[in-house]
């Protein structure tokens, strides 16, 4: 079941408190949408005006036709409702053609509507030059008559986006939502003219208006990356079924659906049957109380007479009951034929309702995701910083992740001491296998390898490594399962400097691009201090994924993160667009396939370690990408992702396409562009990445670029707006 916003849009009001009574209370709709014309709008009206503060919250301002063309009306309209205290405001946006569906319907269908490819052979064509050239400049003069309209057109869009753009400045208070129609590839080209214009992207909102065509599916797409915060139904956009009653076509429920669960209201343009309806039963309510009234003093008048002659008084009580049963009917009959009129209204707020609880719940799980929508993160220095209890908590309560672990380990052991006993030579054959928990934190990990050893029924020494003091006084106090003894070392696994040597060594070092928090670096010093020859790491392997993402929620939050960081200095706000983000996009939308980046294995050989471990350039990388965009759309940055091998088969994976069920420990990480880009359908997107850094130039970081379709210049050239610390 899922709430759903519902405003009503009527398309005339004459009484605003009579039309918010009864929506609220009997429509069990959220808001009024109301005209702020100031001349034919219902605040034109003293009874409407005199009342509006006590109703403005559950207003929508829509700004009037005469708005989208004229500066001054679109500010005093504005203005009025800033005086009113009305928070919302949706805008019209100017008239669209469709020019493309126009050429098809004029020109393309009329020549296909008669061909026949069977019949091809059997044709004879006669060419007439003269008539042919008449064509041609026929077609010339509508084509030359069809672009003077589009730059028109295109004029109009420019000025009405610059009116917009101008106003935020002065309207901080209100929330304004653009209404374009959702069918119209143009419409988005606006919003995005609009968006792009606007300094103050985060106070435009997007209200797309649905009739009676449904967009594309690439279309659709495209708009739910643009996060709308309605969506306006229109009065074509309902049938009629069977029974009478007002619904959706299926693809179009289909449609609502997908809008309702990214949380986007719903606003039903209906013809004014509420407010008719209402005012009638007023009306009738109000003649029955002067007719009541007129019968009391008739009654009263006569009662003597009817006092003193019972048989009159008995005619008169059954001519008054006849009477009264006969308002009595004329109200039902009233109310009966009234209901047919405003029922439409409600009709299309059950049936909306209905769609709510239809869509199946949000789980716990997906409930504790979604305030995480679009927040931008800095990614751990799991060296330079202590991580917090409170950050252990939260990765401990992914039971997934943990079971998998788990599960790994468990295959290991078991590969381990099969080896063991193949091998004549073996001298240690009873000894335990000794296994080390590589950066253990509080021990979640710790746990599962006694649980794998438990499992298996195979004995291990169990080692804890830990740098952070705080964790390390949790580890020497809590008592293990089975009383395993835990051996608890202290110390930067980087660094050891220790005896024991390791069957086994298991981290969970990954973050959201597999190694941006260090892992090969750390790993490779506990591997080359601690682990046997013939020893196995868990994870065995991990790869990055890379591919261009078109966001809206992630870009407008980073802009608002940008100016609060930089208020008055520059560089530090371009830093902003140069640093990586963990975030969780709310809409994303990938206009490319993913494709790998790069690829760490563990352990790696020992000799390549020997020889690059103080320069660190066996783990630097570098990579050229190319996609082919998938649709026109915008490309905002990177959408980064990783895959994991834990152990043989046993993966991890946020991979959108093999996304680990029910594991929340990471979200994507993000590499955003300095500036929004354009891109086409089948245009290539072409971008350098690389991965850099040791320990004397103080930590890893990376640097990337795009080289198509626009060529941007470096983000991050030597780790200046982010690092990694080593």
């Amino acid at each position: 079941m899922t709430n759903i916003f519902l405003g009503y849009l009527p398309h005339r009001i004459e009484d605003l408190s009579l039309i918010l009574s009864s929506q609220i209370s009997r429509f069990q709709y959220n808001c009024v949408v109301t005209d702020l014309d100031l001349i034919e709008g219902p605040f034109t009206k003293t009874k409407n005006l005199e009342k509006s503060e006590s109703f403005c919250n559950y207003i929508i301002g829509l700004t009037s036709k005469n708005s989208t063309n004229n500066l001054k009306t679109l500010l005093s309209e504005l203005e009025f409702a800033n005086f009113l205290g009305i928070h919302h405001v949706i805008l019209r946006s100017p008239s669209f053609c469709n020019y493309d569906k126009e050429f098809e319907e004029s020109y393309v269908k009329p020549l296909l509507g008669n061909f026949n490819p069977k019949e091809q052979n059997q044709m004879d064509i006669e060419t007439n030059e003269e008539s042919n050239e008449q064509e041609k400049e026929k077609q010339k003069q509508k084509q030359k008559k069809k672009e003077k309209e589009k730059e028109k057109e295109q004029k109009e869009f420019v000025n009405y986006a610059r009116n917009i753009a101008k106003m935020f400045d002065k309207f901080t208070s209100l929330n304004i939502s653009l209404s374009v129609p959702i069918e119209d590839k143009r419409s988005w080209e606006f919003w995005l003219m609009v968006k792009s214009f606007s300094d103050s992207p985060l106070l435009l909102r997007l209200n797309l208006v649905l009739s009676d065509t449904l967009p594309k599916r690439k279309l659709t797409e495209l708009w739910k990356s643009c996060k709308p915060q309605y969506i306006t139904l229109a009065i074509s956009s309902f049938v009629t079924n069977k029974k009478g009653f007002s619904i959706l076509p299926k693809q179009f429920s289909s449609l609502i659906d997908e809008f309702i669960q990214e949380g986007c209201g719903i606003i039903i343009e209906c013809e004014n049957e509420v407010e008719d309806y209402q005012l009638q039963q007023l009306k009738q309510k109000q003649k029955q109380k002067q007719k009541q009234k007129q019968e009391t003093k008739q009654i009263s008048l006569n009662l003597n007479k009817i006092i003193s002659q019972t048989n009159t008084t008995q005619n008169s009580d059954e001519e008054n009951n006849n009477t009264n049963n006969s308002l009595n009917n004329y109200e039902d009959e009233n109310y009966s034929d009234q209901f047919g009129n405003f029922s439409e209204s409600l009709n299309k707020v059950l049936y909306l309702r209905h769609l709510g609880n239809k869509l199946p719940k949000i789980s716990k799980f997906k409930k504790s995701l979604q305030e995480f929508s679009d927040v931008l993160q800095d990614p751990l220095q799991p060296l330079q910083n202590n991580l917090s209890s409170y950050i252990y908590s939260v990765f401990e309560k992914d039971i997934t992740k943990y079971e998998v672990y788990e599960k790994a380990i468990y295959l290991a052991l078991i590969d381990l001491s099969k080896k063991r006993n193949e091998n004549e030579n073996e001298k240690n054959i009873d000894q335990p296998i000794s296994v080390a928990i590589a950066g253990a934190g509080r021990g979640p990990i710790v746990k599962r390898a006694i649980k794998a050893s438990l499992k298996s029924n195979i004995q291990i020494n169990l080692y804890a490594i830990e740098k952070n003091p705080s964790a390390l006084m949790v580890l020497r106090s809590i008592n293990w399962e089975n009383n395993q003894d835990v051996t608890v070392i202290a110390g930067d696994m980087r660094n050891l400097q220790i005896d024991i040597k390791f069957d086994l060594i298991i981290s969970e070092l990954l973050g959201s691009f597999g190694d941006n928090e260090l892992s090969p670096e750390c790993l490779d010093g506990v591997q080359l201090a601690c682990l046997k020859p013939n020893g196995i790491m868990i994870p065995q392997s991990y790869s990055s994924y890379l591919a261009p993402v078109s966001s809206f929620g992630t870009w407008i939050a980073l802009k608002e993160y940008s100016k609060s960081t930089g208020k008055n200095d520059n560089q530090k706000m371009k830093k902003c667009f140069e640093s990586s983000y963990v975030v969780r996009f709310g809409c994303p939308l990938l206009l490319g396939e993913i494709k790998k980046c790069f690829v760490f294995n563990h352990p790696q050989d020992s000799s390549i370690l020997r020889n690059n471990f103080q320069s660190n350039n066996h783990n630097q990388r570098f990579l050229k990408i190319n996609w082919i965009a998938k649709q026109d759309s915008v490309c905002h940055g990177l959408a980064g992702y990783f895959t994991t091998q834990l152990y043989k088969d046993v993966n991890l994976s946020i991979h959108p396409e093999s996304h680990t069920h029910k594991m929340a420990s990471w979200f994507p990480l993000f590499f955003p562009f300095s500036q929004p880009i354009k891109t086409t359908k089948g245009q290539i997107i072409e971008i350098y990445i690389w991965r850099i850094g040791n320990k004397k130039q103080g930590g890893m970081w990376y640097e990337w670029v795009m080289s198509k379709p626009l060529q941007l210049h470096i983000h991050n050239p030597n780790g200046r707006a982010s690092k990694i610390g080593l």
